[in-house]
């Protein structure tokens, strides 16, 4: 990514990069991928801060989460805003920005709502800020 982002930075592209939510288990030899475990939290700090050595200027994640077959925090019933969080404050002391796409509603949950969805997903988040 190093590379990459030193070909585009002279154009004004920054890069970032998208994540897997279980990340922790799949390529970091943990058990679990909980968004509260301390082990699963020094991952992602540990990650990022290798990530912005690399990649001066690096964006910062875009994370889908239990949304079409993804892992996410619900798996340990965690809330959405704490997953969010997880990567947040990895990427604060940088100053990067964290993505978080997921589906709040179940598919029963969404019926009429004409894609009024958001407005459904609004409490979620409105308090959830560091």
């Amino acid at each position: 990514m190093g590379r990459i982002a030193n070909v585009l930075r002279p154009y004004g592209i920054q890069l970032g990069i998208s994540l897997n939510f279980a990340s922790p288990t799949t390529v970091g030899g943990l058990i679990t991928f909980d968004p509260l475990d301390l082990y699963v939290i020094a991952f992602w700090i540990n990650i990022t801060e290798q990530t912005y050595r690399r990649v001066p200027g690096f964006v910062g994640y875009l994370v889908k989460a239990n949304s079409e077959g993804q892992l996410g925090p619900l798996t340990y019933n965690r809330t959405l805003a704490e997953g969010a969080n997880l990567f947040a404050k990895a990427l604060n002391p940088h100053g990067g920005v964290v993505m978080f796409r997921a589906f709040c509603l179940q598919p029963a949950q969404r019926v009429g709502l004409k894609g009024r969805s958001c407005q459904c997903c609004y409490p979620i988040f409105q308090k959830s800020w560091m």
